[in-house]
């Protein structure tokens, strides 16, 4: 099932969904997926997420922090301007795909390499990123 990049805000019986109920639209399952996740950079803490019963997603969020926030470090020690774009933590068994959104957040996606690759895991994590866009753009004034 893939998630819409403009989830609906009306229901059949049109009745105007919550955040919640967008939410739970938008965190539908990505082929081969096992966690799916907005993240605060600094602790590390899940802002929205969706994950299988045997993902260990709050432990992964944090270690995905620490990492995420060594490499900004590692970066601006070496005196690049730029910083990072994405991570990608790759083991036989499960793949994490990293990406900040701003200074604060950033969206994690874990996967299992078997049920899909790379290039898709990336689209989807797109997606995701989009639709939550889309919701906090419907929360401001």
């Amino acid at each position: 099932m893939r998630y819409s990049a403009l989830p609906e805000r009306c229901n059949r019986a049109n009745r105007l969904l919550s955040d919640d109920e967008i939410c739970q639209r938008t965190l539908s399952w990505p082929s081969g997926a096992r966690a799916l996740a907005l993240v605060e950079t600094a602790t590390g803490q899940l802002l929205r997420s969706a994950a299988h019963p045997d993902c260990p997603l709050p432990e992964l969020a944090h270690m995905a922090s620490q990492v995420l926030q060594q490499e900004a470090a590692m970066l601006k020690l070496c005196l690049e301007t730029e910083g990072v774009e994405e991570l990608v933590l790759s083991t036989t068994s499960r793949c994490d795909v990293i990406r900040p959104l701003n200074a604060h957040a950033f969206a994690l996606l874990v996967f299992a390499p078997e049920d899909t690759n790379l290039v898709m895991a990336r689209l989807e994590l797109e997606q995701f990123i989009v639709a939550n866009q889309f919701l906090a753009a419907q929360r401001t004034p």
